[in-house]
């Protein structure tokens, strides 16, 4: 049985008991020995108990069971020593109220349980819109998204942003010459290579699956970009020649910087232009 039926089988059985207590209370309150109005008390406690386990949870609903299991405690003791003395009927209320708290937790458990799934797939499906499956890299879309907040942010930022684009180089060519696993493998290995000479302070992105694209917004300064490019390349050479998968495949890529102008690249979409349009510059 797995946790889902188990739950269902716990709110089932809480449900049959909860209405089985509240049955036997409706009897016990027409032919018990307590007053009409002592019930009635304990009868309105036990349902603000029931509510507050309902809509907080049973620890804090048992806390108040106490509070009140203590009060009746007291009054028993009172009307011991001072009227009627003692009957069974005054235990009642003692079990009764804990119990409906305890069957009323196990009737939303399942209710929670099934909220905090819900939770949790939202989160995982915001997760997976904002980053690449593949990659796990972030996508063209929060490309848009963070150019906006970044481009505004330089208007008070004393570094420059910059664009750094990554491409195969001949890939038109290259492509039908690859198997599924080389593609997989060649794209691992560039993603890896990014993540290496970046830190998670920059935005990294696969801008496109169809012609393997990939682009970085930094605040690096272009000289420190250009010497990452080299290695980058360098780096990126020397894993693919020495790969079991790659390594009977010659490999190049071609990478490109550049920089924001808030008069030239007024948009998310001119600034990767640009970036594509410099890669014909890198030979």
């Amino acid at each position: 049985m797995n946790d889902n039926n188990k739950r269902g089988v716990i709110m089932d059985l809480s449900l049959l008991g909860f209405m089985t207590v509240v049955l036997l209370t409706a009897i016990f309150m027409s032919v018990g020995p307590n007053t009409f109005f002592f019930n009635l008390i304990c009868l309105m406690i036990t349902f603000i108990l029931v509510i507050i386990t309902y809509f907080t949870n049973i620890v804090t609903g048992l806390i108040f069971n106490l509070l009140f299991f203590f009060g009746q405690l007291v009054y028993v003791f009172y009307v011991s020593m001072y009227k009627d003395g003692f009957t069974l009927g005054y235990a009642f209320w003692l079990i009764v109220p804990p119990v409906l708290c305890l069957l009323i937790y196990g009737i939303t458990l399942q209710l929670r349980e099934q909220i905090a799934e819900n939770i949790r797939l939202k989160r995982n499906n915001t997760r997976l819109s904002a980053l690449d499956q593949e990659t796990n890299l972030r996508t063209l879309n929060m490309f848009d998204e963070d150019f906006a907040v970044l481009s505004m942010g330089t208007q008070d930022h004393p570094a420059h942003l910059n664009m750094m684009v990554i491409r195969v180089r001949y890939w038109d060519s290259l492509k039908s010459r690859l198997t599924n696993d080389q593609t997989k493998e060649l794209i691992h290995l560039i993603t890896e290579q990014v993540n290496t000479y970046f830190n998670e302070q920059n935005f990294k992105y696969i801008i496109d699956h169809s012609v393997p694209t990939w682009g970085i917004l930094t605040f690096h300064e272009i000289n420190e970009l250009k010497i990452i490019r080299a290695r980058l390349k360098e780096d990126f050479q020397k894993k693919a020649a020495i790969s079991e998968i790659l390594g009977s495949v010659k490999i190049e890529l071609v990478i490109s910087i550049s920089n924001y102008d808030k008069e030239e690249n007024k948009t998310s979409t001119d600034l990767l232009a640009a970036g594509i349009k410099e890669l014909q510059y890198d030979v």
